[in-house]
């Protein structure tokens, strides 16, 4: 059909509807969030999203892109899409209320705030190497009434977190700058190809209309004042997969991942290639010696390696400052930072932005962190992340449910369902 509407030359082009039907939420389209983005903020996103061409899937993997499911009104009245992190890996809790194992998703407190009533952005304006001017988002000073500021300080209990709105997978800032793309691409391609790649776009515009992005309901938090044993900062949250069918694997990365961005150097045993991740062993992120090599699957960099740095970072983090009864001692914190390592195209970052929430394992494929927070200071090549031992992660959960969690482990692949 293509080819003969091609010799008549009328620049007409075939669209076939596959048998894929379902019912639009609300009756409308899903709202996209407008974008005006220059060369070097597309080139970022494209780095921040570990860009890929593909089709939206049901169910959602360790590494995955996370995010709440809504969009926010800045103080300039213009929308924007909240930030995107990790799902660190799935686990599996038993509580003592129904002594029933729950199957729950980890990710950071802090990309779960936006989920919380209170959370509002401020701007700043921001001069364009092309003589222009943005706006650009920054965090706002919180009310002392609002859900939020109860949540930074005392965490989130599931009482507290029935009002949170729903967290997604695909998130929104990921898809909006996804579609655009792919449809300037794909006005390049030759019939056919353009053809497949329009029908990609159509289901993945369909997953969105659907609401079949929604992945769950935040469950439990950390909120910001949690420390560990030695002083380390406590940024964990889990989030309750509401979706049937989304919950995923804790799959790490096959060989030819590492290879193409490692040529196999630096990398775990073979035996965890296309593997499952375990539980955590009896190595510690406290015991580990200068250059011991860690290994992560996030959002933003997909598969890294990382090496120990025996210097510890004294930490601030910028979104709790607002606390005006806080001492600057009482916000400091003492955390473990990694370095990448050299790959293909020179020195990879162990995580950047959109790749907290990362689970971090040993060359066995056992779990041994929780990576929170990355920083490329002026001068260095590829930066270093912050990471919480696992154990310290885990122990608080349970110490939060306020004894209602008896017992936590990762999920295994036979587990594979929602509850």
């Amino acid at each position: 059909m293509q080819a003969y509407l091609d010799s008549l030359h009328l620049d007409l082009h075939v669209h076939l509807e596959h048998s894929e039907m379902g019912y639009l939420v609300g009756g409308d389209p899903f709202p996209l969030v407008a974008q005006n983005l220059d060369h070097r903020e597309i080139t970022q996103r494209r780095s921040d999203f570990s860009f890929i061409v593909r089709r939206y899937e049901r169910q959602v993997n360790t590494g995955a892109d996370i995010g709440v499911a809504t969009s926010i009104t800045r103080q300039d009245n213009h929308v924007v899409s909240p930030g995107n992190g990790t799902l660190g890996c799935w686990l599996k809790v038993k509580t003592k209320s129904d002594d029933n194992w729950k199957t729950v998703a980890l990710t950071c407190y802090h990309t779960v705030r936006p989920a919380v009533q209170g959370y509002h952005l401020g701007f700043t304006t921001h001069n364009k190497s092309d003589g222009t001017s943005v706006n650009v988002s920054k965090a706002a000073t919180l009310l002392e009434d609002s859900d939020l500021w109860t949540a930074d300080k005392e965490g989130l209990t599931p009482e507290r977190s029935s009002n949170c709105k729903n967290m997604e997978h695909p998130t929104r800032a990921k898809h909006t700058f996804q579609l655009k793309d792919l449809r300037q691409t794909i006005a390049d391609l030759p019939g056919a190809d353009r053809l497949e790649e329009e029908q990609r776009v159509a289901e993945n515009v369909s997953f969105f209309d659907q609401g079949k992005q929604i992945l769950g309901k935040v469950w439990l938090a950390s909120g910001y004042l949690r420390r560990t044993p030695s002083n380390g900062r406590l940024n964990w949250a889990l989030v309750f997969p509401t979706a049937p069918g989304r919950v995923g694997v804790n799959r790490l990365p096959s060989k030819e991942d590492w290879v193409d961005k490692y040529l196999g150097r630096d990398c775990p045993r073979p035996g965890t290639m296309n593997g499952y991740m375990l539980p955590h062993g009896e190595q510690s992120v406290h015991e580990l010696e200068r250059g011991d090599r860690v290994f992560k699957t996030g959002a933003a960099t997909t598969c890294s390696v990382g090496r120990f740095n025996e210097f510890e970072s004294v930490v601030v983090i910028k979104e709790e400052r607002y606390m005006s009864d806080r001492t600057d001692e009482g916000r400091n914190s003492r955390e473990y930072s990694f370095i990448g390592v050299d790959g293909v195209r020179g020195v990879e970052k162990l995580g950047k932005r959109g790749d907290a929430e990362s689970v971090v394992w040993d060359k066995e494929g056992r779990m041994l962190g929780f990576l929170f927070a990355s920083q490329v200071p002026h001068g260095c090549d590829g930066g270093y992340s912050l990471v919480i031992p696992i154990e310290d992660v885990l122990d608080d959960i349970v110490r939060a449910s306020g004894g209602d969690i008896v017992d936590i482990r990762v999920l295994v692949p036979s587990e594979e369902q929602c509850d």
